[in-house]
């Protein structure tokens, strides 16, 4: 559930490719401005592609192996650690924007609220198909949710397609398809509950990268950060909000418990 936090990377990236191709054209219709292009793209040193690629693969692996640490068992607790998760990001963010020149524009705000909503809608729906359903299952059609960002590139905002893009969507879905699905338990039942679960998973796990992408071609780029600033601290005030009614209803069970036994793995994460 926790891939989620990867997302605003890519997601920076192609608010970047965006920028680049309006600069391009920008630069084709006016020549004299090319060349002070080119002495700004001189006195700056953009980061290697490779560290681009790298960060957020070594990130991933950190907060993967940190997470197995926390042992979340119900999804009371995995809201309590959705909220504080959700929180430590946002805080991060938060102090980014005291040193850096920030804007929040209505647009920034709604999509922010959107994201953080669909966020933990997301949390709640994945959980539940884990419960109903067979687990391998679940976790590929929740991985199979990068296709919604990508249609929505081609059918909305009419973003060429290319056989690079198609074969690699083909890989990576069969590259979850072979981990994920090989192997699992047969003859479980699959019933009416589970696939609903499921779409609701793949649909809402996609729309989270769909409203930073809309975000981002509307914003032509701009106020990414502020988005997510937002989106996060929605996330945690939805997840705290839903945590305190559960433990209202069910009673203490050791929960702060658990985020003591797990707080290193949570900074981690």
């Amino acid at each position: 559930m926790y891939r989620q936090q990867t997302h605003s990377i890519f997601s920076n990236a192609s608010g970047a490719a965006i920028i680049i191709r309006e600069r391009e054209a920008f630069c084709a219709e006016n020549p004299k401005s090319r060349s002070l292009f080119q002495k700004a793209a001189k006195e700056t040193r953009p980061m290697p592609v490779f560290l681009l690629i790298f960060i957020p693969c070594l990130t991933f692996t950190v907060q993967t192996i940190a997470m197995k640490s926390v042992h979340a068992r119900i999804l009371r607790q995995n809201l309590l650690i959705t909220g504080i998760l959700s929180a430590l990001i946002a805080a991060g963010f938060g102090v980014y924007a005291l040193f850096a020149e920030t804007h929040f524009s209505p647009l920034t705000f709604v999509l922010g609220a959107v994201f953080g909503a669909v966020y933990v809608t997301t949390l709640v729906s994945y959980y539940y198909a884990m419960q109903t359903g067979p687990l391998s299952y679940s976790s590929f059609f929740y991985s199979a949710s990068m296709l919604i960002p990508a249609l929505a590139g081609l059918l909305i905002w009419k973003e060429p397609f290319t056989w690079q893009a198609g074969a690699g969507i083909a890989l990576f879905l069969a590259a979850f398809y072979l981990v994920s699905v090989p192997g699992a338990a047969k003859g479980q039942k699959i019933s009416g509950k589970w696939l609903l679960f499921c779409f609701m998973s793949w649909l809402f796990n996609g729309g989270c990268s769909l409203s930073v992408k809309a975000h981002q071609m509307a914003m032509e780029g701009r106020e990414g950060n502020e988005m997510l600033l937002v989106g996060y601290c929605t996330a945690a005030l939805l997840s705290f909000g839903l945590y305190a009614v559960l433990r209202a209803k069910q009673g203490p069970s050791g929960d702060f418990a658990l985020v003591k036994a797990g707080a290193l793995p949570l900074a981690l994460a």
